[in-house]
């Protein structure tokens, strides 16, 4: 599939791309789904499968659905075709020199590190893609050296049939041979489902210990529990907790005033620190969910649309809200100027997610504010320490006691390098929680979606990789939970504890 460039960027238009460039997936696959219309597919929808209704973590058979939308081979790709065209750099990562570190980062993640049985196939896999490649190539000389002998009119020559007939039967033993290697896209799609699954590389800093505290300002004054949040809302009657889905509530009152002017005040302060504002999707296609790591049969990582009426294969519909994937969806397939990087994003608005957390603090729709960057692979360190100060200089003001948190490796998600994390502690639940969180991803999501960076390349299909740092500004709902928590609530009138000026 072809690569769309971008080697311009219009700023202008990035704070309108909810309703042009970003539509329901990205601009740039609507000739790929221009056969799907989105109130049409709600109208077929059976049914929402959240986690939530499930008690175990198993994963999902779906009707229809290929091993993977990010790898198709030759034998299935008339059937619904390649979106892009992955480089997870397998030479490398599965060579000899570098088979053992890759061994200790699956080991340190907590995952399965028996790595032989994918490396034989890919040995195996390239020696026949050698064999494959030579053999077309002589298939190929065959073909140009009688096209050149019909050409010279060699066939008016004495001896030109029986030469002909050699090289015809020669021809047509080689395509008998290469037709024999059709084993090799069975055992590719192998190795390129299983690759798919190795996790990102890990970051020094990340250790495998418990996280570690870098930084914590306002220690407590105090370990007494307090009323809950949920209390709270009940008692002076500022949340609705409602049976029409899991966790369903409605915020009254100041606590839904308080909620907007929050989400007013984090518009203007990353517009501010030059971030460029995006409206951007909360429903996502497979690839695109894949392209971020994520397992889309497993409940517990991916809310799916199911749609019973399954008439055809595509892509299916996940529900993910203000994520890594909205800002990945845009920039899927582009190939960006250097002259605009590092390119600064964010976007505001619901978040779907699994948790079983109490409250406000586990809801399955939450109000958060997502940041995004994208830039060069020599800016990485310096725009990820810019990134956790933003959120850090934002949150520490507020008075509530706070704390920034290194994950250890063995919490990291598939596409992270290292995360680092902004709680606040919560004193119902009497433990600290993430209300915002910064991840490296480094190039792992551009080698899948194709995203690069293009300064007059010559082909900006050969462009370098694209670096990229995700993460959550503020889970607003979250903070409004702690907030009411950290509040007097001894008088007949609720009040919110006043912020330091």
């Amino acid at each position: 599939m072809a690569v769309t460039a971008t080697s311009l960027l219009p700023f202008k238009c990035l704070s309108t791309i909810g309703s042009t460039a970003c539509r329901l997936l990205h601009a740039n696959t609507r000739t790929t789904y221009s056969r799907f219309s989105f109130l049409n597919q709600l109208k077929r929808l059976a049914r929402i499968q959240f986690a939530a209704h499930h008690n175990s973590a198993e994963k999902l058979t779906f009707e229809k659905q290929p091993a993977s939308w990010l790898f198709v081979n030759n034998t299935f790709g008339g059937l619904y075709g390649s979106h892009v065209n992955l480089e997870l750099d397998l030479e490398n990562r599965l060579s000899a020199d570098n088979i053992k570190q890759l061994e200790l980062i699956l080991r340190r993640r907590g995952l399965p590190a028996d790595l032989s049985s994918l490396v034989d196939d890919f040995t195996k896999l390239r020696a026949l893609e050698r064999q494959r490649n030579g053999l077309v190539s002589e298939r190929n000389e065959i073909a140009e050296k009688l096209k050149q002998m019909k050409a010279e009119h060699q066939d008016h020559e004495p001896g030109y049939q029986a030469a002909a007939h050699e090289l015809l039967t020669k021809l047509t033993s080689i395509k008998e041979r290469i037709k024999d290697l059709q084993m090799i896209w069975d055992l590719e799609e192998q190795v390129m489902v299983r690759s798919l699954k190795l996790p990102n590389d890990i970051h020094p800093t990340t250790t495998d210990e418990e996280s570690t505290v870098l930084r914590e300002v306002n220690n407590l004054k105090g370990s007494a529990k307090t009323m809950s949040h949920i209390e709270i809302g009940k008692k002076y009657n500022l949340i609705k907790f409602s049976n029409v889905g899991p966790k369903a509530y409605y915020l009254k009152g100041a606590l839904a005033k308080t909620e907007l002017a929050l989400m007013t005040s984090l518009v203007r302060y990353f517009q501010k620190h030059k971030f460029y504002f995006i409206s951007g999707p909360e429903f996502f296609r497979t690839n695109i969910m894949e392209g971020c790591g994520l397992e889309v049969h497993n409940p517990t990582e991916v809310l799916t649309i199911l749609d019973n009426v399954v008439t055809q294969i595509e892509p299916m519909i996940h529900l993910a809200g203000i994520s890594t994937a909205t800002f990945v969806a845009y920039v899927a397939k582009c190939c960006i100027g250097d002259n605009y990087l590092p390119l600064n994003m964010f976007s505001c608005g619901r978040r779907y997610q699994n948790s079983h957390l109490p409250g406000l603090y586990g809801a399955n729709q939450t109000t958060q504010v997502g940041i995004f960057s994208c830039l060069l692979q020599e800016d990485l360190d310096k725009q990820f320490g810019t990134n956790i100060e933003l959120i850090w200089n934002f949150l520490a003001p507020l008075g509530f006691p706070i704390r920034l948190t290194q994950v250890k490796a063995a919490d990291l998600q598939l596409a992270e390098r290292r995360r680092v994390e902004i709680q606040i502690y919560a004193p119902s639940l009497q433990k600290y929680i993430p209300i915002g969180n910064v991840s490296d991803l480094s190039d792992f999501v551009s080698r899948r979606l194709m995203v690069r960076h293009n300064q007059n390349h010559p082909d900006y299909r050969f462009a370098p990789m694209l670096h990229m740092i995700s993460g959550t500004g503020v889970n607003v709902t979250a903070l409004l939970a702690v907030w009411m928590e950290h509040s007097n609530t001894d008088l007949d009138k609720f009040c919110f504890l006043p912020l330091p000026v």
